[in-house]
């Protein structure tokens, strides 16, 4: 049978923590595609990074247009 070994504790592949999230820098300009989708996000207050507001990014968009 063939055994599997972990790699050492001193592995200089380990992190020390876990890896940061990716995060989009302009997140909070773009809708919530779960808004787009279903009209309303479940994750909004559990950290969603995206706007939930669709008023909001239309007034943005639009006073990109003619601003």
């Amino acid at each position: 049978m063939a055994s599997s070994s972990k790699p050492p504790l001193d592995d200089p592949r380990r992190t020390t923590g876990s890896p940061k999230m990716k995060t989009r820098e302009n997140a909070k300009d773009t809708l919530c595609r779960n808004v787009t989708i279903y009209g309303r996000c479940r994750y909004e207050d559990k950290g969603c990074a995206f706007n939930h507001d669709p008023l909001k990014v239309n007034a943005a968009n639009q006073a990109d247009k003619y601003g």
